[in-house]
């Protein structure tokens, strides 16, 4: 579960052994330049095409690539994999307050304005979802301030309060907005809200008509997913409530039942899942942009995975208005505990391997890049551990230039996974990370 959770379960929060279930082959890249070959993880083939890495690596000077053309050619950035669930096509958002929430009005006129607002269409509009719509506002009797309230015993809360008429009759569109008091906890399956994770969101089926359905004037029933999402109030600030709903609200218009029927997550290529704290954040779309915010009319939200912008080269997390850049490392698909995925390198004890590094940008730059390796931490860019070394063949470069990074492990690395990155720096501020996992064997 991320810091800004998602409810676990089913494929969403599995083991990525597990997620091979959800998502047999990984998807194809949009032109990845490196052979279709998949290696196990003890380094043999498990492909048609037999190639090593080192054998494919072409780094000579027919590598290099016109600095005209924009961008060069590069190993895609990561796509997020449609698992196949639902996805919110014209989502309604409720926005739900609890009395004496002195934000109450503030929260609504915050949704309201992300509608049709540019972060919007430039994140969930690139996955087909049209603009969003004002399901309408509510506030409901303070019963829960004070209290530590699981996510089970919520859920049927909430159905009591839709029940009761005090919540409006879902659809299959519907998501509900819950901006709990500051005083209280969320539990879910342990995990705590403010301690565990920033917020979350899930669904639960409602039956909905009919005669002992309780809800509805009789009829035919029916069941619907009811989606909605948890806002704490971690630190009294409305700034973070908006980065937290804008991130919630976001997974759930793209994955509004993660538990029973995921949609879309980050599989196939799961060095594009940050870190914090040492641990995985998730794969859905807000968690792989987790800690970068954009104004939207005066509001602070988080900026959000497109898979329209990867495919483009452009900034995967939008909105972004920087030209972006990078030092992709291309990589071959590799089974890693079961699951075919890229973004894997791995080098044997003693050994050295090598991988072509493709510098790009999406337009002009100022000046040339600043290359490096490293590993990404929560406040810096640290060295890699001991016994692991990496080299670049130069130290500075721009669109469409080659670089050979070769890996070694000495006899005395300790095994196990890493995840490193190289660094293209334009500026003190402004830079970007091509992430890869590297196994020591």
């Amino acid at each position: 579960m991320s810091r800004w959770s998602v409810m676990s379960g089913a494929c969403v929060g599995a083991s990525l052994a597990s997620l091979v279930a959800c998502t047999g082959d990984v998807p194809p890249g949009a032109s990845a330049p490196s052979p279709d070959a998949a290696i196990s993880d003890d380094g043999s083939s498990a492909g048609t095409d037999a190639r090593s890495e080192a054998a494919a690596l072409d780094a000579g000077p027919d590598a290099e690539q016109d600095p005209n053309v924009y961008p060069a050619v590069h190993q895609p950035i990561a796509q997020v994999d449609n698992l196949g669930g639902p996805v919110l096509d014209h989502a309604k958002l409720v926005t739900v307050t609890f009395r004496g929430d002195a934000m109450r009005d503030a929260f609504r006129a915050y949704t309201h304005e992300l509608l049709t607002s540019v972060w919007w269409r430039s994140t969930l509009g690139t996955f087909g979802l049209a603009d969003g719509a004002n399901g309408g506002d509510f506030e409901l009797a303070d019963t829960v301030s004070g209290r530590t309230i699981t996510d089970a015993d919520f859920q049927e809360y909430a159905r009591q309060q839709i029940a009761l008429g005090s919540l409006p009759i879902p659809d299959g569109e519907t998501l509900f907005m819950f901006y709990v008091p500051q005083s209280t906890t969320l539990d879910t399956q342990g995990q705590l809200t403010c301690k565990d994770n920033g917020g979350y969101h899930g669904s639960f089926l409602m039956s909905l008509g009919g005669a002992d359905a309780g809800v509805g004037d009789g009829g035919v029933a029916t069941t619907v997913d009811v989606a909605y999402a948890i806002i704490p109030r971690c630190y009294g600030s409305f700034q973070d409530a908006t980065i937290a709903a804008s991130h919630e609200i976001a997974e759930a218009a793209t994955e509004p039942t993660p538990a029973d029927s995921p949609t879309y997550y980050l599989v196939s290529n799961d060095a594009w899942i940050p870190l914090a704290q040492g641990r995985a954040l998730g794969g859905e779309v807000g968690d792989l942009c987790s800690f970068l915010n954009y104004d939207e009319s005066g509001y602070t939200v988080q900026r959000i995975w497109s898979n329209a912008a990867a495919a483009a080269s452009k900034n995967p997390c939008q909105p972004a208005k920087s030209p972006y850049f990078g030092a992709a490392v291309r990589t071959t698909p590799r089974i890693v505990s079961g699951t075919k995925v890229n973004g894997h390198v791995a080098v044997p004890r003693g050994q050295s391997v090598v991988a072509r590094v493709d510098v790009f940008s999406e337009s002009a730059l100022s000046h040339e890049l600043s290359l490096e390796v490293g590993v990404p931490t929560d406040f810096g860019f640290d060295s890699l551990p001991q016994g692991v070394q990496a080299t670049l063949s130069r130290a500075t470069a721009h669109n469409g230039n080659a670089v050979v990074m070769t890996l070694s492990a000495t006899s005395a690395a300790t095994p196990g996974s890493i995840r490193i990155a190289v660094r293209s720096t334009l500026d003190a501020n402004d830079f970007n990370d091509w992430p890869v996992i590297l196994t020591v064997k």
